[in-house]
This record gives structure tokens, sequence and C-alpha cells, in this order.
């Protein structure tokens, strides 16, 4: 009778309290970045199981949600040099922060200002036709926290990572 009680006892607070997950066993399925200005409702959602890019409401976005009318395949575009993600978005990384600026598939790119921390700022510039390229925050630690003038997203203001870990986080490459 008392190991049936513990038994029960123990079920109850797994399921009551469960037990994150370490840090290297979370799920990279994808990832949600969500408006900053205010009153702006959108999210950009990056699905690495579908490789796809979109637009859904902050309010309800889901990385499992199905790729609407707002949404275009990528390209993981990487080597061993640089991580890459072609398509709506273009963010290109070295692997090796010391670079200071870099060029890659069209992209010219530059860090900007002193690191903080583990993070830097990065501003790239495009060779293409109507594109003015982008500017993100990376975190060797966390991956890319936040992106700005994106094709995806567009220039009316950035995106914020929502969660701990963004694209090309340590072992949740696209």
């Amino acid at each position: 009778m008392r190991l049936n009680v513990f038994c029960v006892a123990a079920v109850i607070s797994l399921v009551a309290f469960p037990v994150p997950n370490a840090h290297g066993t979370e799920k990279c399925n994808g990832y949600i970045y969500d408006a900053i200005n205010a009153g702006d409702n959108r999210a950009v959602v990056v699905n690495r199981v579908t490789r796809d890019v979109g637009i859904q409401d902050k309010r309800d976005a889901r990385v499992d949600a199905m790729p609407g009318d707002f949404s275009a395949s990528y390209e993981d575009c990487g080597n061993e040099v640089f991580f890459c993600l072609a398509g709506p978005l273009d963010i290109v990384i070295p692997k090796s922060m010391p670079m200071k600026q870099w060029q890659y598939r069209g992209l010219s790119c530059k860090r900007i200002g002193e690191p903080e921390g583990d993070a830097i700022r990065v501003t790239c510039s495009s060779s293409r036709l109507y594109h003015t390229g982008t500017s993100f925050t990376y975190s060797r630690s966390r991956g890319v926290l936040s992106f700005g003038n994106s094709r995806v997203g567009g220039a009316r203001g950035g995106f914020a990572l929502r969660g701990q870990r963004g694209l090309f986080s340590p072992g949740c490459n696209p």
C-alpha cells in the first residue's frame, strides 16, 4: 500500500512540476521572432522541419503551423566557414567570430560596434536588386537574437527572439 501511494505521489509530482529539458536537449524544430514595435502583431516563424519562413499573428504563432500565404522556403547555405540562411531571411555569420567583415553569397557583412558579452551586431548589404540587406544581433551561445530590415519582415521594425535559443544556436543549425 505504501509503495502505491509513493508511486502515485511521484507521478503527480512529475505531472505538476515537470523537469525542464537541459539546455542541450531542447528541440530545435523552429524559432519564433516577435515584432518589437508596439501594435505590430506579426511574428516571423522559422520552421526547420519544412524549411519555411513565414509571417503569423504573434498572438497564436506556432512553429508547427502549416505554411500560409505569407511564407516561403529558405535554403541552408552554410559551409565549414559560415552559418548561412538564404531566402526570406538573408543571414550569414562566420563560425569563427574574430572576423570584423565578410562576404558570402552576394552579401557583404560587417560587425557594428563592440561585442556585448557574446553578442555582436551585424549589418549586411546585398548586391541583389531591390534588397537593402539585413541587420541582426547574434549570440554565440543563443544564436540569432533579433533582426531587422529583412525581406520577410520589411523595414517597418525589427523582430526579437521569443524563447532562449534562435537560429544558429549551438546544436540547432538549419
